[in-house]
This record gives C-alpha cells, structure tokens and sequence, in this order.
C-alpha cells in the first residue's frame, strides 16, 4: 500500500512540475485569440520548398525574434520554436533539392544540416553559430514535445520550459 501511495506521489509531483494547474481553463478561454494568432503567424512566417534562400532567411529571422520576443505570452514563444523547427526542415528540403542538381557544393564532411546551420546563422546577422545551433536545438525538443498541440504549448509549465533550456544548453559545443 506504500509502494502505490509513494508512485502516485511522484506521479503527482511529476505531472505538478511539467504542467500548469489552470491549463485547461485558460486554453478554453482563450482557444480563439491562440488559434488566431497560430493561423496568423503561420500565414506570415510559412516557408515553401518553392521559394528561395534569401526570402527562407527573412522568414528565419522574423519567427527567430518571436522566440525571444519576451514581451509575448509564453505560449507563444513555443509556438514560435515550434515553426522554427518546420521552417528549417523545409530549409533542409530545399538544401538537399538544391545538392542533388549541383547547385550546392558537395563539399567533404559537409552535411545538409551543416549547410542549414549556416544558413540560418548568416540569417541571424551577427549573432553566433553557437546561438543558431542552441536555437536549432530548442526548436526540435519543442516541436518533439509540442506535437503540433496548441493546447500542449499551453499547458507546459515555466519548469518545462526551463528544463527544454537546460537540457539544450548542455550540448551547445563550447567551440565552432
């Protein structure tokens, strides 16, 4: 009988730390004015295979400054993280369409994703490839942990979010 109190404490515990208590009501006030701003976003920061790499890194740096944005709800942020990591998966489509007509150097020990990096960092205009691949990273583990939920973007407490930052700071290299 411990044993089962003890794991429903850590359960509770567990599910206390990683998400907020109010998820639920406040999603369910404000699921138009989320949605709203998710379409909208989308609309204006959407990257197509068909265009090319210029306007991609225009795109980059606008949803690049909604994730630092800190005068945005939070929620909005993870949204943004979340099309950051769609927005460079085409980016890495297009990469890859591009090498395979040759119009990208097919250079020893450079991947797609190396090229992508680049990419997004001279999008970044002085900022360092240290900060675009910390970016990079945080973008995937929220789109991992967000699974295309707004509700999720939502419910994710500060905690979530500090974990996403501490985990992806680790593996930031010291060096590029």
């Amino acid at each position: 009988m411990a044993r089962s109190e003890r794991s429903q404490i850590a359960h509770q515990f567990s599910t206390d730390l990683w998400f907020r208590k109010d998820a639920r009501i406040y999603f369910d006030k404000n699921v138009t004015m989320i949605h709203g701003f998710w379409s909208q976003f989308r609309i204006n920061t959407d990257v197509d295979e068909s265009i090319n790499v210029p306007v991609v890194m225009q795109l980059l740096r606008a949803t690049d400054e909604a994730t630092m944005d800190e005068s945005s709800p939070y929620w909005q942020r993870r949204l943004a993280y979340l099309q950051l990591h769609r927005s460079l998966q085409v980016l890495k489509r297009i990469v890859e369409r591009q090498r395979r007509r040759r119009q990208i150097d097919r250079s020893r020990g450079k991947g797609n994703s190396s090229i992508v990096l680049e990419i997004y960092s001279s999008a970044l205009h002085g900022k360092m490839g240290n900060y675009a691949a910390h970016q990079m990273r945080l973008a995937k583990r929220w789109s991992l942990s967000l699974r295309e939920s707004l509700f999720l973007a939502v419910a994710y407490s500060d905690f979530a979010g500090a974990r996403m930052c501490a985990i992806t700071i680790f593996y930031v290299p010291l060096t590029q």
